[in-house]
Order: C-alpha cells, then sequence, then structure tokens
C-alpha cells in the first residue's frame, strides 16, 4: 500500500533500512567456522540484490521522522522500520482505522514538506 509518491517512499524505505543498522546486507554474529562457510552458487541460483543505504539522506530523514509528533513518528516507524501489520499498530496505539489512515496521511504529508520543500505537499489538504 502506497501512502505518498515513489520518491519519499524511497526515502523512507532508505530511512527504515538504515534504521534497522542494516547496511544492506544480512548479519550474523555467529563466529563457527561452520556458520561462516558459504557455499559456492549454483549456476542456476539468482544472485541476492540489497539496496545499499545512502546514509546522508537516512540521517536527514531521521531528523524529520524525529520532529513529527509523538504518535505520527510511532505510526511511521511502526510500518516502515518494523513492518508492523497496521492493525497491530491500531491495537497497540488504541486508535480505529480511520485515525490510524489520517495520521499516516498526516505524516507522509509533513515529511514530504520537509523533506523535499515542495509545494506538492503542502498544497494537499485531509
Amino acid at each position: 500500500m502506497r501512502w505518498c509518491d515513489e520518491r519519499l517512499d524511497r526515502e523512507l524505505r532508505n530511512w527504515a533500512r538504515w534504521a534497522k543498522g542494516s547496511s544492506g546486507g544480512p548479519r550474523t554474529n555467529i563466529s563457527s567456522l561452520e556458520r561462516n562457510y558459504k557455499a559456492p552458487p549454483s549456476p542456476d541460483e539468482k544472485p541476492r540484490h540489497f539496496d545499499p543505504v545512502d546514509e546522508r539522506s537516512a540521517v536527514r530523514m531521521e531528523r524529520a521522522v524525529s520532529g513529527l509528533e509523538r504518535r505520527l513518528r510511532l505510526v511511521v516507524k511502526h510500518y516502515y522500520v518494523f513492518k508492523a501489520d497496521p492493525r497491530h499498530t491500531q491495537r497497540r496505539l488504541r486508535i480505529t482505522q480511520a485515525t490510524w489512515r489520517l495520521e499516516m496521511f498526516s505524516a507522509h504529508q509533513r515529511l514530504g514538506v520537509y523533506f523535499f520543500n515542495d509545494t506538492q505537499y503542502s498544497a494537499l489538504t485531509i
């Protein structure tokens, strides 16, 4: 489900990867040799593709998200960083589906204005 245009969605997904602490690839804390062994790829196996994190953009988005009101910030973090089901977030925050949608929309409007300084976002009304 898209809540905003592709530019803002791409920036929020980049921020979410950064917020989770991932630089684009899987991490492991296991130190055994068996666990660290990587078998050569089979000829018919597709290579994994991980989107790199643009840290500069992610830090800028972090500033924008941290400037949101608490509940808007939580709605955005639950959706993008934790990839939580909206129903779970609604129960946790004790809000209705309509309120969740309104807050997600409002958060995207504010982030769009802050992040892109774009009048496209400020012209929209709820």
